[in-house]
């Protein structure tokens, strides 16, 4: 017997399969941030600015400039083996799948692990991110009718749900959340 599609959807969004896979990514986004704090630490002792830290451009910048750093630590012998080792536990691949298990054995396997290695940090950042921004949002927007009170002027965006519009607030909250 089939499951149902509407099963299958459920348990490939939030089956166990699913949140290791997220869990390998939360921990991509927290091996990158000893390089991202590095990169916005020596930014701001050279760019001086009173707004490094709030600004998204910055943060961005910041994000940006940690990615090679982190590549150029993927070129030490145990980060590839580490890698595969996670990548098979946690997202649930099998033992026959072909991973690298040993060091690079030349500067292209290197390269390609530090490629791997830095794409695996910034989705992981992002999803992180994601995670950490996603749900206390989504209940601002859904309590908004309730609280009356609009939130968005603090993003600069004045006025985003007031008026007859914060009504539609919980229907954003829910649909951010999907």
């Amino acid at each position: 017997m089939t499951p149902l599609p509407w099963r299958r959807w459920t348990r490939a969004v939030l089956g166990r399969r699913a949140l290791l896979r997220w869990v390998h990514l939360v921990l991509g986004g927290a091996l990158l941030m000893p390089y991202f704090l590095l990169t916005t630490v020596i930014l701001g002792s050279v760019v001086r600015s009173d707004d490094l830290l709030t600004s998204l451009p910055w943060q961005l910048l910041a994000f940006a400039a940690a990615l090679p750093l982190a590549a150029l630590t993927a070129l030490f012998p145990l980060v590839r083996p580490l890698e595969a080792m996670a990548a098979r536990a946690l997202c649930g691949l099998p033992e026959s799948a072909e991973l690298a298990a040993g060091p690079a054995a030349s500067w292209d396997a290197r390269r390609r692990t530090a490629l791997w290695y830095a794409l695996h940090l910034a989705v992981g950042g992002v999803v992180s991110g994601l995670t950490l921004a996603v749900p206390p949002a989504a209940v601002l927007l859904m309590a908004l009718p309730v609280t009356g009170t609009s939130y968005g002027a603090d993003l600069g965006r004045p006025g985003a749900f007031d008026g007859g519009r914060a009504v539609l607030a919980p229907a954003a909250g829910a649909l951010l959340l999907a």
